[in-house]
């Protein structure tokens, strides 16, 4: 099990490790994503975040990406997420608040996002690079019988768009959010 702290709140470790808050990219050259550690370690952050959802309204707002020190749900290393919105459908106000919460975790040699659940953390999907852009993750999640298929674009260090592109009997939109790290 890899336990990581941030050096800040904790004082320096003694075993050697870089702390997750320093592993950060030093260029802004994408070809600097070597690996899924690099990207998993560099999502720790906040972030502006702008979404289209589809035909129906867009959202802005701020999205964290936390590093969890003593994970709980998982023996491997995590990440929290959370983003607060202001959502806004067409035809309708006012602006309405909303927040969603994830968890990423870095399990062996993939990146797996689980939705927070009270009870229990359930998997949303696991992603997978694509051989000929390593800066391009996809993952799908089936919901009864609506398909989520996402596509992560890392830009740079600082920047990556997330879409999902949902279809079911009932669903055909995508939903198009842009990250900046600020």
């Amino acid at each position: 099990m890899i336990h990581i702290v941030n050096a800040g709140e904790f004082g320096a470790r003694n075993d050697g490790a870089t702390p997750i808050s320093n592993r950060r990219a030093t260029s802004d050259d994408v070809t600097n994503f070597p690996s899924i550690d690099y990207i998993f370690y560099n999502l720790v952050g906040t972030y502006t975040i702008t979404r289209i959802l589809g035909n129906y309204g867009t959202a802005k707002g701020i999205a964290y990406f936390i590093e969890d020190k003593k994970p709980i749900y998982s023996k491997y290393p995590s990440i929290l997420y959370r983003e607060e919105l202001d959502v806004n459908y067409h035809g309708s106000s006012p602006k309405v608040k909303a927040f969603k919460e994830y968890i990423y975790s870095l399990e062996q040699d993939k990146i797996v996002k689980y939705f927070v659940n009270e009870n229990n953390n359930t998997l949303f999907y696991q992603m997978h690079f694509i051989s000929n852009n390593p800066c391009q993750v996809e993952a799908t999640h089936q919901c009864n019988l609506d398909i989520y298929q996402a596509s992560y674009i890392f830009l740079n260090k600082d920047s990556f768009d997330l879409s999902y592109k949902i279809s079911g009997p009932n669903k055909d939109y995508t939903i198009k959010t842009s990250f900046i790290r600020l």
